[in-house]
């Protein structure tokens, strides 16, 4: 009973002594404080810093990215990198890997039960969000980016266009009237 009761008893501090109490309310012991608080300071200001955009107030976040990264651990900097990004990572043991495949299939067939219950017209929209969002390598994602970024320049020159002149209309026309005549050629002499 008695190991019980000791074991269970929550471990009491000692108290300080004297010379302990005066060393921590010494100047000397602020001083030690303060330069380790400065080197470190010093050492995370002459490194880098993050840089993603933090949501509380939109500047740029300060913290000191992970070893080899560009991103802190908030933003992203324990992410895989290259082609396995997106893929299941394996755990540190067999029985995490199994809970986190168990959980993957799990989510897997709630997705599947929700996309059943969906009208056509639902289903559409999260299918095209999802063709839209899938992931791939880091250079077919980039080149999805420019592609994405091409066609809205396009789109925007197109919506900037000048009038068309009334001797151009005409000559598309006259065009049109020509390769009409053309297709049709082809098809009496086929």
């Amino acid at each position: 009973m008695d190991d019980l009761l000791r074991a269970t008893r929550k471990k009491v501090r000692r108290p300080r002594s004297a010379r302990q109490q005066a060393w921590a309310n010494s100047a000397e012991f602020a001083a030690f404080g303060r330069a380790g608080g400065e080197q470190g300071r010093r050492i995370q200001a002459a490194g880098p810093v993050c840089g993603a955009k933090r949501r509380s107030d939109g500047l740029p976040c300060q913290a000191t990215p992970m070893p080899g990264r560009t991103r802190c651990r908030s933003h992203g900097g324990c992410v895989p990198r290259g082609d396995s990004w997106h893929r299941v990572q394996a755990a540190s043991s067999v029985a995490k890997t199994d809970r986190k495949m168990r959980d993957l299939e799990r989510r897997r067939k709630k997705r599947e039960a929700r996309l059943a219950a969906m009208d056509p017209d639902q289903r559409e929209r999260f299918l095209r969000r999802s063709r839209a969002m899938r992931p791939g390598t880091v250079v077919e994602r980039a080149q999805r980016r420019h592609d994405r970024a091409a066609r809205e320049a396009f789109a925007r020159l197109g919506a900037e266009r000048q009038p068309v002149s009334p001797e151009l209309a005409a000559l598309d026309s006259r065009i049109a009237e020509l390769e009409a005549q053309i297709a049709a050629s082809k098809q009496r002499t086929t």
